[in-house]
This record gives structure tokens, sequence and C-alpha cells, in this order.
């Protein structure tokens, strides 16, 4: 009786234990951890795949986070997942991130996932505006030490990307003026001035005025210089 009594026990401690593994196990898989597989790939919105891309995967009820990059065609690809509702989100520099709700199944054969990133201009126009300022102000510095001909050659690059702020004709003016090309300085003035009327900006356009006169007193034509003065 003893003996049957114990094998008795011992099955239902069995029972018990082998209980809570399989619990153990379910919630184990519903934390993100299990034989599911899910890949996919990064693109632009040419199609294009984007190499530099790291993509997280982050499972809604909690449990799994992980991270991983892309190859060299932009695809990437996460093993030993659960089951459940799973956030999938890419990012990369230059672009910006963009997250995807993915079911993923262990049981079944998961969707292959692309993620498309759109291209974060308004970050671009700050680098690219950010790199201008300094290079503008490497002219600058190039222009007080009378190295003319580099502070030039800055000072032309930066009209030729930024054509809108007419205030750097200006500073081309001042090179040609330095330099004594003074045909070639009146005529960035010109450009400034007319700029500034269509930009209705008095400030600049008495700039101009003072510019034109500065000129004449370089050349000793000091009564065509009060016209500009007056």
């Amino acid at each position: 009786m003893e003996v049957s009594k114990m094998n008795r026990d011992y099955k239902k401690l069995w029972w018990v234990l082998a209980c809570v593994l399989v619990v153990s196990s379910l919630a184990f898989a519903q934390a993100g951890r299990g034989k599911g597989r899910l890949s996919g790939n990064v693109v632009d919105e040419k199609g294009e795949p984007i190499v530099t891309a790291e993509v997280k995967i982050e499972f809604e009820k909690g449990g799994l986070v992980d991270k991983t990059t892309v190859n060299k065609k932009g695809e990437w690809s996460f093993i030993s997942l659960g089951t459940g509702l799973a956030i999938v989100t890419a990012s990369a520099e230059e672009f910006l991130d963009n997250s995807l709700s993915v079911q993923v199944q262990q049981l079944e054969r998961n969707k292959f996932v692309t993620l498309v990133l759109k291209e974060d201009k308004e970050k671009k126009i700050r680098l690219k505006d950010a790199g201008a300022l300094e290079e503008l102000e490497k002219g600058n510095q190039l222009f007080q030490e009378r190295k003319f001909d580099e502070a030039l050659l800055i000072f032309q690059t930066f009209a030729a990307e930024n054509s809108k702020v007419y205030q750097i004709y200006f500073n081309i003016g001042d090179v040609y003026r330095e330099k004594g090309e003074f045909d070639k300085a009146n005529e960035q003035y010109a450009i400034a001035q007319t700029m500034a009327k269509e930009k209705a900006d008095v400030v600049l356009q008495a700039r101009a005025l003072a510019s034109f006169g500065e000129i004449c007193l370089r050349q000793e034509k000091f009564k065509e210089a009060q016209q500009f003065f007056t």
C-alpha cells in the first residue's frame, strides 16, 4: 500500500512538473523566444537597399528586444522568435525611421518584411547649411588674412550652391576690390543690388551704393563718389 501510494505521489509530482515546464515554455515563447524566424530588407523610396540601416524588433507585450544591422543587400533577419505581435523599426543616417507591426508565427512561415525609409530632407538641409556657414566663416578669415585668391574660391563655391543668398556677392565684390579688379567688383555689387531691390531690402541696397562709392574713391573719382554717399 505504501509503495502504491508513493508511486501515485511521484506521478502527481511529475505531472505538476510537466505542466510547469509547458507553461514556462509557452510563457518564454510568448515573451519573444521560440522557433520563429522573421526576415526582410530596408530600402529607400526608389527601392534601392540602404546598407547602413539598423533594424530593431520589440514584442508589444514586453519580452524580447533585439537589434541587427543589414547586409550588403539591405537584408536582415531575426531567429528564435516566439509568437506574438512585434514592432520592427528600421533606422539609418539621413533617413526617417519607419516602424511596422508584424504578427510573428512559430508554426507557419512569416512573410518577408520590407521597410521603406524616406529621406530626411530637412536634416540634409540643416547639415548643408551648417557646412556652408563653416566654409563662409573660413572664407571671411582668409579675407582678413589678405589671402584673397583662397577666399574668392570659397565665396564663389558658396554662391554657386546658395545663389539666393545675395549677401555673398558683396563678399566676392570686396575680394575683387582688394585685388584692384574694380570692374569685376562693381559687377558683383550690381548683382547684390538687383537682388536686394527684388527683396525690398533697403539696408543692403544702401550697402551696394556705399560699395560703388568705395570703388570710386579707390579710383580717385571723387565727384562720382559723391552721388553714392548723398
